[in-house]
């Protein structure tokens, strides 16, 4: 059973603690692994030589006869940081920290490249869809260099994943494979998610996540919106989510916790990414497994904006026919002229254009659409301004719930919070504002 490999994987995590997550990954030491008799390997440092380091000073002056000089030993501190805070959170949680997605499921996030020998955990809404584009381009299914060449709608499949792997195969690749992470500041994820799949247009997770939320957690719902489930409020959409993780009923992949969509406290990974340093760490990723020359970036910050431009304009167009079953066509592309604004990557200051003509949204063509978001992106201003959107968007939405739901809340979130180094009580969501206007979520 995967259960008993990976109980067996955290069993080494805890016993091996200081071999294993106190050396940088680039020092090029091979890590303390289990030989099958259970014997731990000896290591070529040993472990009660290397402490844990609290600040950078330290960690610079026990490796610069590693290092070297030429290194960026400042980078290889922050991965190591992440890893000890990921260890601290986990020893004596390895059989807490599981949550409820099953054996089978995790199998089917855990991708993997047996070439270039590394697996990748993939979790919904932190950078998966880019991710998928790089392994399709390494593993050569596709032929460019540049992941943003590969629409997002063409980026899911032509990936290897574990789901049909033996468990006895499972254990070898764990332990000869580089294991990465990406994970993101879980209150952001979750309003993220809720923006992508129940705000904006997407009548596949309205008919089944809404329209669910819809009859369970909304007083006297019409006919329409139950039908539909069109219309979730971000209050409706965190009473659904406490409730489906308190209870374990109605589950979303895309909401669900990352602890347990690949389980960090069972499987040692080597890289944890963060979605806030997201280019970064994609680089040293890429330069860690030797696959740098094989993926090119020209512009990543406006290449990654206007792919999201992009790509919400072909999952809209390509439902349009489902989504006006449930409301006008117009209202449609203004939310998702909403979503741009509550990503930072269309200025608040930049109206929706078609909201004073009546008819035109229902004949707007394609490319006409796609053509005012690029026209909109391009006179949006710095992209440092922009982003103070998000921020915003965050508050707004979190204002909507009651201070005792958000606690609940605050206690399904603090897994991932104490594992990845987030504060499970941000100051920005748990303080009120009595003046502040509603924009991002007004219609």
């Amino acid at each position: 059973m995967l259960k008993s490999v990976l109980t067996t994987v955290a069993l080494r995590y805890s016993a091996t603690r200081s071999q294993y997550y106190r050396y940088p990954f680039s020092i090029g030491l091979h890590f303390v692994g289990v030989t099958k008799s259970g014997d731990v390997e000896k290591e070529r440092m040993k472990p009660e030589r290397v402490p844990k380091f609290s600040k950078l000073s330290e960690f610079q002056k026990y490796f610069s006869t590693i290092l070297g000089e030429s290194r960026d030993v400042e980078k290889e501190f922050v991965y190591q940081k992440r890893r000890d805070q990921l260890l601290e959170a986990c020893m004596g949680n390895e059989n807490t920290y599981i949550g409820n997605n099953t054996e089978a499921d995790v199998k089917t996030r855990l991708i993997v490249d047996r070439a270039h020998q590394f697996i990748y955990c993939a979790i919904e809404k932190i950078g998966s869809t880019f991710w998928k584009r790089i392994i399709q381009i390494v593993s050569g299914y596709r032929k460019t260099k540049n992941p943003f060449d590969i629409r997002g709608i063409e980026a899911h499949g032509h990936v290897k994943t574990l789901q049909k792997i033996s468990f006895d195969r499972i254990h070898v690749l764990l332990e000869n494979s580089t294991k990465f992470i990406f994970v993101r500041e879980p209150y952001a994820r979750l309003l993220s998610g809720y923006v992508d799949k129940l705000f904006s247009p997407n009548s596949l997770y309205w008919k089944y996540v809404g329209g669910y939320i819809v009859r369970h957690f909304r007083a006297k719902p019409t006919n329409h919106s139950v039908k539909c489930g069109h219309d979730v409020t971000f209050s409706e959409f965190i009473d659904y989510f406490v409730d489906s993780m308190s209870y374990n009923r109605h589950r979303n992949n895309h909401f669900t916790p990352s602890y347990e969509h690949c389980r960090p406290c069972q499987i040692r990974y080597d890289i944890i990414g963060k979605l806030e340093t997201f280019r970064n760490d994609t680089l040293y990723i890429l330069d860690k497994l030797g696959l740098k020359s094989l993926i090119r970036f020209t512009d990543f910050s406006k290449d990654s904006e206007i792919d999201a431009l992009t790509d919400a304009v072909d999952n809209i167009y390509a439902m349009r026919h489902t989504v006006v079953k449930c409301m006008p066509f117009k209202e449609a592309l203004l939310r998702i002229w909403k979503k741009m604004q509550i990503r930072g990557i269309l200025s608040r200051d930049i109206p929706f254009p078609y909201s004073q003509r009546k008819s035109a949204s229902a004949f707007l063509s394609l490319a006409d659409f796609s053509q005012s978001l690029i026209d909109a992106h391009a006179r949006s201003g710095p992209r440092e301004k922009r982003l103070k959107n998000r921020e915003d968007a965050l508050i707004e939405a979190f204002q909507q719930i009651d201070p005792q739901q958000l606690q609940k809340l605050k206690t399904v979130l603090e897994p991932d919070c104490k594992i990845f180094g987030y504060n499970s009580e941000p100051p920005q969501i748990f303080k009120t504002y009595p003046n502040l206007k509603p924009f991002f979520f007004s219609l």
